[in-house]
C-alpha cells in the first residue's frame, strides 16, 4: 500500500485565508503527489461533507475528509497554519489534516484512517511535536497514521 502520508504531504507554517483556502492547499499537495484523479472534484466533495457536518474537532484541529471518485489512493495530508482559521462551530483550526479515500472505500479504510489519526492526536507527545517541530520527518514519525489491518 502507498504510504498514507509522506513528508511531501506536510506543509508547515503556511497561510490560508480561511477554511476553503486550507482545503485547497491540501488538495494541491495531494494532486502534486498523484493522489487525486480530479482536484476540483475532491475539493467539491470535501465541501459537501463540510456542509453536512463540520470536521473541526476542537483544540485547533480540523480533519476535513471525504470518500470520492476523485481520489486515486488513500491519503492523509497535514497543514500547520501560521494563523488559525475559522472552522465554524468548533472554533478556529491551526492543525488541518485532510483525508482522501477512493469512493470504493475498500475494507472500510476511511473509518480506519480516522480512528488511527484520532488515536495519535490524543497523545500529548504527538500534539507537542505538531506544535513545536520544524522537522517534517519528526512530524511524520509522530503521526505514523496506519489504519489497523493495512500494510
Amino acid at each position: 500500500m502507498t504510504d498514507l502520508i509522506t513528508e511531501r504531504l506536510i506543509a508547515l507554517d503556511v497561510e490560508a485565508g480561511g477554511k476553503l483556502a486550507a482545503i485547497e492547499l491540501i488538495a494541491d499537495a495531494m494532486q502534486s503527489e498523484g493522489r487525486l484523479v480530479d482536484r476540483d472534484g475532491y475539493v467539491a466533495d470535501v465541501l459537501e461533507r463540510e456542509a453536512l457536518i463540520e470536521t473541526g474537532i476542537g483544540g485547533e484541529i480540523a480533519i476535513p475528509h471525504t470518500q470520492s471518485p476523485s481520489v486515486q489512493s488513500p491519503t492523509v495530508a497535514y497543514l500547520r497554519l501560521r494563523t488559525a482559521v475559522d472552522w465554524g462551530e468548533s472554533g478556529a483550526a491551526r492543525h488541518v489534516f485532510g483525508i482522501a479515500v477512493p469512493d470504493s472505500n475498500a475494507d472500510g479504510v476511511h473509518l480506519k484512517i480516522l480512528a488511527a489519526l484520532a488515536r495519535r492526536l490524543l497523545d500529548d507527545g504527538t500534539r507537542e511535536v505538531l506544535e513545536r517541530s520544524d522537522s517534517k520527518r519528526e512530524i511524520l514519525e509522530s503521526l505514523r497514521v496506519r489504519p489497523e489491518g493495512s500494510d
